[in-house]
């Protein structure tokens, strides 16, 4: 019996709420920058990629090298980009979160809609969760194709299930841009342990969860209840 205390709608972010951050994808931006600017990037690469969209990236090198921005060039480096990914991630171990795939089962179990809310673009996105073995059929959320801030992501991942109240949805990200996002948009948050907060810190106005084995192997949590209910109920 379906529990009408259930969130309807988990949002997630990818690198360091589903997957591990490697550096797959700094490595493949740098590579499709240096493809298409060949004189632009001489030194290092000094663009922070944590807790931003790959289009608000790429718009702040363009400006600041003084490169005009169009629709047409994102596209050029978008292909690269997608390129590189490919080729650069082979290389690398692809680790989930422990639990992240039980917990996206859960949800499927009880009907409750996932979503992404990323600064990763659609393809990439795909890519990840496909190489770190996860899957999201109801592919739907906010990307980093087309939202140059992690706000912008989570509005159009609301927009993407627009029957779902904000206060029915529930957002997992890793950076406190992910936190300021939710915020924004009016959605309450949780936090994953790793640089940007720490499980036993105090005075955060959000829980912070290690990973989701922790959660799911807390069904009288309040967290767990919030999101599935009862034990039990469904």
């Amino acid at each position: 019996m379906y529990n009408h205390f259930m969130k309807q709608l988990l949002l997630f972010d990818i690198d360091g709420t589903l997957i591990r951050v490697n550096k797959a994808g700094r490595e493949a931006f740098f590579d499709a920058l240096s493809s298409l600017f060949p004189s632009k990037l001489t030194g290092a690469f000094c663009f922070s990629l944590r807790g931003v969209t790959d289009l608000g990236v790429f718009t702040a090198f363009c400006r600041q090298f003084g490169i005009p921005f169009s629709d047409s060039l994102w596209t050029d480096f978008s292909m690269l980009f997608m390129e590189a990914l490919k080729r650069i991630s082979g290389t690398y171990a692809w680790e989930t979160l422990p639990g992240a795939d039980e917990m996206l089962n859960k949800c499927f179990n009880y009907n409750i809609k996932i979503g992404l809310a990323t600064g990763n673009t659609r393809a990439c996105s795909r890519h990840k969760l496909s190489a770190s073995h996860l899957n999201i059929p109801d592919f739907a959320g906010g990307f980093g194709d087309d939202s140059l801030t992690k706000t912008e992501s989570v509005q159009k991942a609301l927009h993407a299930f627009p029957c779902i109240a904000p206060c029915n949805v529930l957002f997992f990200g890793d950076t406190m841009s992910d936190y300021e996002a939710a915020v924004n948009a009016g959605i309450p948050f949780v936090g994953i342990a790793g640089p940007d907060f720490t499980k036993n810190e105090t005075g955060n106005p959000f829980p912070v969860i290690e990973d989701y084995l922790s959660l799911l192997n807390s069904p009288t949590s309040s967290l767990y209840r919030e999101i599935f209910g009862e034990p039990g109920c469904k």
